[in-house]
């Protein structure tokens, strides 16, 4: 997870951090800079409200970003853009290998104001309770070559 600092406030964090030594520690915080934006980077293995986000933090965070896989295809969502209270999430399907073992999996990708709007889109999309409001599934499906390509490549 990536948690974008407001431009000119990383020597506030730094300072803060260095203030907080037992959460920098325990959280592995340090800010660096990538594309001349200060971030943030914290490594989290599941996403959750039990996962520890620096709520000290926030008065400086512009964005969090966040990036998971969906591996079951039971769970898969119809790729496209979502939206939801200022959070935007991308579904991309993405494979694999050859015919004989081909692995194919989802990958999502969330950006959000907060981490509190960051939870609410990625729950809401894993209960399917979110429609896309870019549904490129349906763009991709449009017209008879997209029916013989899929029966030709088992899609």
């Amino acid at each position: 997870m990536y948690i974008w600092l407001k431009q000119g406030t990383r020597k506030q964090v730094e300072a803060l951090l260095e203030s907080l030594q037992t959460e920098k520690r325990t959280l592995n915080l340090e800010v660096t800079s990538e594309g001349g934006q200060d971030h943030i980077v914290l490594h989290c293995f599941r996403l959750g409200p039990a996962e520890v986000f620096p709520d000290f933090l926030q008065e400086y965070v512009e964005k969090v970003t966040y990036l998971t896989t969906i591996d079951n295809p039971e769970g898969f969502r119809t790729e496209g853009l979502y939206r939801l209270n200022g959070a935007e999430l991308t579904v991309h399907t993405r494979t694999s290998g050859n015919m004989n073992s081909e692995k194919v999996w989802q990958e999502v990708n969330i950006s959000a104001p907060s981490y509190a709007s960051l939870l609410k889109i990625y729950y809401a999309l894993r209960r399917g309770d979110l429609v896309p409001k870019e549904n490129w599934e349906a763009k991709q499906r449009q017209g008879k070559k997209w029916g013989f390509l899929a029966r030709l490549f088992r899609c």
